[in-house]
């Protein structure tokens, strides 16, 4: 185990309780400042609203037929229907108020703030880092755009988690069935992380061996899309157009958001598809990077995500949250050390995030072969 001035590592299970307990506090002090009140922006209202109304036997996706695909008068269902069903069974049971559904809903939105925070600092820990599961939990649990997330009650807390997850259990043989189901039910909740079935196509098609390749990548895009075709199904039976115009809704509407700044399509004055061309060119450069093999998998995951928040032509806060987890995660994944005494390769010093816990083989670094050390 690597040797510091002070060894934590011998008190790391104190530390990771004492933090747990401190995160724990903190979450129940969040919950009861917002517990009475309703949430200042109208996301998770509207969503509601539109569980209300498949309750009542109507399709919500249909409403997408009266508008332009440009602008969002309505205010469309544009996610995939997991909360709309989840909110009309809630209805269905008798809590017939929006208040009444938040009572529910936010001890939800608040666990999978909590629980994400745990899962970062269990990575340190498991990696004989704990100060590093330290930071990586506070940077998360505490920054400004997971606060303001979890005051407004949204569904990207819950969905994150479950991409999140999926992509730690993914460098492992024997999980990666349960890493494609858990992004499956990352895109049943909320589609923001759709531009990543390519990437998981790709890397699963890199494994193994070259003559199973195209079954094993159909069976990894088989299991991520089969819990959000499972529950989108009936909607695609009763108005397959009306479900497809409002999930592609948001790649045809008009540039806006919570910023000031323009994306480059609002710039030059670009709309509708031709709008989402510099991104969807830039997410095509990253899926060829991702087939060199040259860059780790939370490193791609949250290239993609900036790629999606600087260059979207829509950009509200609540999309900041995504790349939160996967900066801390993507650091720990590549150690880089500086020696300037030489130009080193830029693959001199790649560790995967997959490494055990143990001591590990002597590695290439910049000026020589240095020996293992606990990753």
């Amino acid at each position: 185990m690597r040797k510091t001035i002070f060894n934590l590592e011998r008190f790391s299970g104190i530390v990771a309780m004492v933090l747990v307990l401190i995160l724990a506090a903190s979450s129940v002090l969040f919950h009861y400042r917002v517990a009475t009140t309703t949430p200042g922006r109208a996301d998770v209202y509207f969503a509601w609203t539109d569980g209300v109304r498949l309750a009542n036997g109507e399709n919500p996706y249909s409403r997408i037929h009266e508008g332009d695909m440009r602008n969002n008068t309505g205010n469309y269902a544009t996610y995939t229907p997991s909360f709309y069903v989840f909110t009309a069974f809630l209805y269905r049971l008798g809590v017939t108020e929006y208040e009444s559904m938040l009572v529910v809903w936010r001890p939800i939105c608040e666990l999978s703030h909590f629980l994400m925070a745990v899962l970062l600092l269990g990575v340190g820990w498991r990696r004989g880092n704990i100060l590093f599961g330290c930071l990586a939990a506070c940077f998360w649990f505490y920054n400004r755009w997971t606060l303001a997330v979890v005051n407004i009650a949204h569904l990207d807390t819950l969905a994150l988690l479950l991409w999140t997850s999926s992509l730690l259990l993914l460098s492992n043989a024997r999980t990666r069935s349960v890493s494609h189901l858990l992004f499956g039910c990352s895109l049943a909740v909320k589609q923001m992380a759709l531009f990543a079935i390519p990437i998981y196509v790709i890397w699963e098609f890199r494994e193994g061996t070259r003559s199973t390749a195209v079954r094993r990548s159909l069976q990894c895009l088989g299991l991520v899309l089969m819990i959000p075709f499972l529950v989108s199904f009936p909607f695609l039976v009763t108005d397959p157009l009306g479900y497809i115009k409002s999930i592609l809704f948001s790649g045809t509407r008009l540039a806006c958001g919570d910023f000031s700044s323009k994306s480059i399509d609002a710039a030059v004055g670009l709309t509708g598809i031709l709008a989402r061309v510099p991104m969807l060119g830039l997410l095509t450069l990253l899926y060829g990077v991702s087939c060199t093999r040259s860059v780790g998998k939370f490193s791609t995951a949250l290239m993609m995500m900036a790629i999606i928040l600087d260059f979207n032509s829509v950009l509200y806060f609540q999309y900041m949250i995504w790349a939160v987890p996967l900066l801390p995660l993507a650091l720990l994944e590549t150690r880089l050390p500086i020696d300037v005494s030489r130009e080193s390769s830029p693959h001199d010093n790649i560790v995967p995030l997959s490494a055990g816990s143990g001591d590990a083989a002597p590695r290439p670094v910049a000026g020589g072969v240095v020996a293992g050390s606990a990753s």
